[in-house]
């Protein structure tokens, strides 16, 4: 009969942790990636500042007249990272257990088993977590202080206005609120119709992510799949049809939720960024004779500009 050392059983847990941990992979099954523009930084703060007045910085013109241009610095917006962090220590009599029962009896191996488990719903937690966050952007896109962006107003608003003279006053917020043809319809007009921070126009247009909750899944296939307008007493056709257009139910907005939005794919105002992906770590607690096993990450979202995005928030 051969009995485990207790480094035995510290690296029989240790492998099915690691077993657990590999073999889960909850953040391709995100949904944030399709709503957001995934990057990464790498430092404690991430400060981003809005510039206008990107133009041509010198022009030459016939016998070298030159027409200079310069810079417009908008405000200053700094982003500090949302941390997760789970964690449990294992005492040294557990570990004492295993390695003396042995495992032939199938209780410490449940027990093991348990550990497992464990880390493997901590990075799902943390996945969940993540997906909470970005859908609170859009959640309370109608919301300042904390969901403010670089200009200072909500995500969706009626006010927003360009840098540079002559200052344009631009809304991306719908007039309608239902979700209908039309409705989406005034959503891709009103993002082919923006102006950038000199007050020229941007080229929004083609390809869309169309952002809904549950309630509003057979109202979208309805939308999206219907030859003809619904809902009116014409046969005209159903111009959605010729648009690029992707669908995307968020779980995380809400059961209830009947709010929509309309993303323009070329110019995405929603942003992520990973500080640090979930990530798991062990070591050993010398001082109480235990072991240590926890699960972080560190992310942050929020959104560089309102041009893009278009939409009818709800609660």
């Amino acid at each position: 009969m051969t009995y485990w050392t207790k480094a035995d059983s510290i690296n029989i847990i240790r492998d099915l942790i690691d077993e657990a941990w590999e073999a889960e992979t909850p953040e391709q099954e995100a949904v944030f990636p399709k709503v957001m523009d995934m990057g990464k930084f790498s430092r404690g703060e991430f400060v981003d500042i809005s510039i206008g007045g990107l133009g041509t910085l010198l022009e030459r013109a016939t016998l070298e007249d030159i027409d200079y241009d310069t810079y417009v610095m908008g405000t200053e917006q700094r982003i500090i990272p949302v941390n997760y962090g789970r964690g449990f220590r294992m005492a040294e009599e557990d570990l004492d257990d295993i390695s003396d029962s042995g495992p032939w009896d199938g209780t410490n191996l449940a027990k093991m088993g348990s550990y497992q488990d464990v880390m493997r719903r901590w990075k799902r937690a943390a996945i969940i977590t993540m997906e909470q966050v970005c859908a609170d952007k859009v959640l309370n896109g109608t919301t300042a202080g904390a969901y403010a962006g670089r200009d200072g107003l909500a995500l969706l608003s009626a006010s927003h206005v360009t840098l540079k003279n002559p200052t344009q006053t631009q809304s991306n917020v719908t007039t309608g609120s239902s979700l209908t043809q039309a409705n989406i319809y005034s959503a891709i007009t009103s993002l082919n119709t923006q102006y950038d921070d000199r007050g020229d126009w941007i080229d929004n247009e083609g390809w869309y992510t169309l952002l809904f909750g549950p309630t509003n899944w057979a109202r979208v296939g309805e939308i999206l799949g219907t030859d003809r307008q619904l809902d009116t007493h014409n046969w005209n056709k159903n111009l959605l049809l010729q648009q690029d257009i992707t669908p995307v139910q968020w779980k995380y907005l809400g059961a209830t939720y009947t709010g929509w939005w309309l993303i323009n794919k070329r110019r995405n105002p929603l942003r992520f960024l990973w500080r640090q992906k979930p990530k798991y770590d062990e070591n050993v607690d010398f001082d109480a004779n235990a072991v240590k096993y926890k699960v972080t990450a560190r992310s942050a979202v929020y959104h560089r500009d309102w041009r893009g995005i278009a939409g009818y928030p709800t609660t």
